[in-house]
């Protein structure tokens, strides 16, 4: 499924790709293409590595919860290598590493990067929050999602989308 990301205040445009993994119920493989946007800060690959205040700069993300619940997991991604799952019980509460959640494929290029996450429960139907934050020359923050409320906020379940099947 294929995603368009805007901008919170303007109209510039990322795309954001997720699919599952044929004979791994729990994994799926997320992709963010940023390449039509001007003035990107994209960092160079150094490792692949745990690394947590990944939205402090160029930070891709999703968020993912089941319908009907509270809890939801967050997944984070940067073009260094760095990236993290966190699982919360509510709204922005109970955030704690997620230990279950890995990463099993990591590719990362000129403005796209594609990971493939293991260990996330797929039950249908969930809600999907993919969002993008681009750090851009002289350091200001941009930030894309597929709904915006009145301020930049991917944790609000309300403004993710409802999918039944991958």
């Amino acid at each position: 499924m294929r995603y368009r990301l805007t901008e919170y205040s303007s109209d510039q445009i990322v795309t954001f790709q997720i699919e599952s993994i044929a004979g791994q119920p729990n994994a799926l493989k997320a992709s963010w293409d940023v390449s039509s946007l001007k003035s990107v800060l994209w960092p160079q690959f150094t490792q692949q590595r745990r690394e947590d205040e990944l939205w402090r700069t160029t930070c891709l993300e999703l968020f993912i919860g089941k319908m009907g619940e509270a809890s939801y997991v967050e997944l984070n991604v940067s073009p260094t290598g760095g990236w993290n799952a966190y699982q919360f019980n509510t709204y922005r509460e109970g955030m704690k590493q997620s230990e279950v959640i890995e990463i099993i494929n990591f590719q990362v290029s000129d403005f796209f990067l594609e990971a493939t996450f293991q260990g996330i429960d797929m039950a249908f139907p969930i809600t999907l929050g993919p969002a993008v934050i681009i750090e851009k020359e002289g350091g200001e923050l941009d930030y894309f999602a597929i709904k915006h409320g009145d301020n930049p906020d991917f944790h609000d379940a309300a403004l993710h989308t409802k999918i039944d099947h991958l």
